[in-house]
């Protein structure tokens, strides 16, 4: 533990602030991915489209959440501001994060028992 929730400005604060978007949107993100495992099964483009699709589940939601907020606190801000801000730069470390997640998957899917996942 980092002290992440440690005081309101700074920890719990991000969950109303302009940021807090994007850490709700993660859960539509794990939902999704969930969702799409467990109707279309682990193959790696079942994989890769249910994370991208969560992605943008989270992208949307938080990238909407920080227009409210920043509107409300500091003025008009264009789609094309939030997304230089708040998406585009995330694009490759997320798609890095992705393609590490497909490989763990697949690496420790063979190594955990059946009965187990099931």
């Amino acid at each position: 533990g980092l002290p992440v929730f440690a005081g309101f400005q700074s920890g719990i604060g991000y969950l109303f602030g302009t940021t807090g978007g994007y850490l709700i949107g993660f859960l539509f993100t794990a939902l999704t991915v969930g969702l799409v495992v467990k109707f279309f099964g682990r193959k790696t483009p079942v994989l890769i489209i249910g994370m991208v699709l969560g992605l943008a589940l989270c992208y949307t939601f938080g990238s909407l959440w920080f227009m409210k907020v920043y509107l409300s606190t500091k003025g008009a801000i264009t789609v094309l501001a939030v997304l230089q801000m708040c998406v585009f730069p995330f694009l490759i470390p997320d798609g890095v994060k992705i393609a590490l997640a497909i490989i763990l998957i697949k690496l420790l899917h063979k190594q955990i028992p059946q009965s187990i996942i099931s």
